[in-house]
């Protein structure tokens, strides 16, 4: 989630917890949904400002909390391109050890997350799932000493199996340009699909977030590698950190598995940046026709798998149900932002845009919602984006 959620996380806490959640029937079977996802999605993500996440989800309609950023790795794993791990300041003690040297880490404070959820539980608002966040700008990818299964287990004796109600996908780039970490491999994309799918089966609820070049809707190209440049697009294309479509590889391997994907519009000098900066389109309409034309390609992206030999993929459109597509959007904090390098679109343009889509000649052809990066900043600069579109999405 690029780089401003850096500033807030001030620690890094180790922890591993005793006792498997041993979840399955007794035939082996999975159980329900921990927590249901509300039929329309209004999703706010947080590190802290348990306050501002109260209020969000109180006052403002916020319905899905994901909390940002936690890891499952070995205790040897180089974590010097981590920026959100170098800015370690404590570490609680260790319960108990979990496979050797695995380990569960994070920045959060897990006791006041199970706290403010059971505040929140306690005031009515249990339907709310509550997601963690692996990966984010400068965040680590998969330990490749870690698989799939091995994950699943160390998540399912963990203390964040009892406090969240599912994961969230956004693995990111790097600012180093030779950071490893700014090319996904095979063996990462595929271990979070199959952690994606152990996850769906454990009743949790599996989110993607790809900044909005790791997955165009208006563009077929496909990389592996998220620091590429652009110079075809005429605006902004030294840009040097553009992806193309990798997470379209999750979605055409792993669909079934994946419930929400939140398209980050506000990565830095995005296409819809582009659109709407450089060649003058208006914001309410470019939204409107991103959905529009998902639509009309009976809701699939066309990617061009084949220009990477090794993905194994062949050109094909990719399936991205409306029930899935979920409009990613920066609050206040983007207004801060000099020049046109981060995009802020107002609750007014979303509005516009949401109320054409409900009335379109194809009928209802709205999103499943809206996602606000971050409820950290809730109020910045005047801007009050999360209440301001509950208020027209839940009408």
């Amino acid at each position: 989630m690029r780089r401003l959620l850096l500033r807030g996380i001030k620690a890094v806490t180790s922890f591993l917890v005793v006792g498997a959640n041993n979840w399955a029937g007794s035939d082996g079977s999975p159980p329900p949904l921990r927590r249901t996802i509300p039929g329309k999605v209004l999703i706010g993500y947080a590190s802290h400002s348990y306050e501002n996440v109260r209020k969000a989800v109180t006052d403002d309609g916020v319905n899905v909390v994901i909390w940002a950023f936690m890891e499952i790795s070995t205790d040897t794993y180089d974590h010097r391109q981590d920026e959100w791990l170098q800015s370690s300041r404590r570490t609680l003690s260790t319960n108990a050890s979990v496979d050797g040297d695995r380990q569960v880490k994070t920045g959060l404070d897990l006791a006041a997350i199970a706290s403010l959820i059971e505040d929140l539980d306690d005031a009515g608002f249990s339907h709310v799932p509550h997601l963690v966040s692996f990966g984010g700008w400068n965040g680590p990818h998969l330990d490749p000493l870690v698989d799939a299964q091995e994950w699943f287990a160390i998540w399912n004796a963990s203390a964040a199996s009892s406090i969240f109600h599912g994961i969230d996908w956004d693995l990111e780039g790097n600012d180093d340009r030779q950071s490893p970490n700014n090319y996904f491999t095979i063996e990462c994309l595929e271990k979070m699909g199959e952690i994606g799918r152990l996850m769906k089966e454990g009743g949790y609820i599996v989110h993607l977030a790809p900044p909005q070049s790791y997955l165009n809707l208006r563009s077929s190209n496909f990389s592996r590698y998220v620091n590429l440049t652009d110079p075809n697009r005429g605006w902004h294309g030294d840009f040097s950190y553009f992806g193309a479509n990798v997470y379209g590889y999750l979605l055409a391997k792993y669909g079934d598995c994946i419930d929400l994907v939140s398209i980050q519009l506000y990565e830095s000098f995005s296409d819809a940046a582009l659109s709407i900066h450089h060649d003058g389109t208006a914001a309410s309409e470019y939204l409107f026709s991103l959905v529009q034309n998902l639509a009309r390609n009976n809701a699939s992206v066309h990617i061009d798998f084949s220009q990477d030999a090794n993905s194994g993929l062949a050109e094909r459109w990719v399936d991205l149900p409306l029930s899935k597509l979920v409009i990613g959007l920066a609050n206040g904090w983007a207004m801060r932002n000099p020049g046109e390098k981060t995009l802020f679109i107002a609750e007014a343009d979303c509005k516009t845009a949401y109320l054409r889509l409900k009335c379109s000649e194809h009928g209802d052809i709205t999103p499943r919602g809206f996602m606000v990066w971050t409820l950290n900043e809730r109020g910045s600069e005047g801007v009050y984006l999360a209440r301001d579109i509950g208020n027209f999405l839940h009408s």
